[in-house]
């Protein structure tokens, strides 16, 4: 399903419609998708913001709580 999804990507087309503020978030260390990948999807929308987690690899269940809740937090109160 994943690589299914990563190429054809159902909302590309669509991405720079949405307003609302938006926070992509990748693991230096993804297996899953790539740093480059993300930053494509990043660029298409016009509110976003990008943040690459460090020693982080993919399921989200490797972040590092403390870390990711603090960045969720400064994403949240840009707003």
């Amino acid at each position: 399903m994943m690589i299914s999804l990563s190429k054809n990507l159902p909302l590309k087309d669509n991405l720079q419609k949405i307003n609302i503020p938006v926070q992509i978030m990748v693991g230096d260390k993804d297996n899953m998708v790539t740093l480059e990948e993300s930053i494509q999807i990043y660029k298409n929308f016009p509110n976003a913001k990008l943040t690459v987690l460090p020693d982080t690899k993919h399921p989200m269940d490797k972040v590092r709580p403390n870390l990711l809740l603090s960045l969720m937090k400064d994403f949240w109160n840009l707003f």
